[in-house]
């Protein structure tokens, strides 16, 4: 068995493949996203979509990287979930906010 190339073999190269692959699946998600948009709103829906598209340290996007992925219940999850978070957020902000406009260094 000859395992080396010949000139008239195309070269290819994975990584490209790999590349238009994830580009795929992140557009596949995003549209399957899109029924839901009256329901939950476009920032909500973006949050959501930024979250579970980050890469994972094993080159994975989160939502692949899950053995069960219900896009409805997870959504169902967020949206009851996103007042905690935002309420976080907001006190937090208030918190950096007051403490810049009293001008100290010390942010907590």
């Amino acid at each position: 068995m000859n395992r080396r190339r010949t000139a008239d073999e195309p070269q290819t190269n994975p990584n490209k493949k790999d590349k238009k692959d994830k580009k795929d699946k992140k557009e596949a998600f995003k549209s399957d996203l899109s029924p839901f948009l009256d329901q939950y709103g476009g920032d909500m829906l973006n949050e959501f979509f930024m979250y579970w598209t980050e890469k994972t340290p094993n080159g994975k996007m989160r939502f692949e990287t899950m053995k069960a992925f219900s896009l409805s219940r997870r959504l169902s999850t967020w949206a009851k979930n996103q007042p905690k978070f935002s309420n976080d957020d907001d006190k937090m902000m208030n918190h950096i906010m007051s403490q810049i406009k009293k001008g100290g260094n010390n942010v907590n």
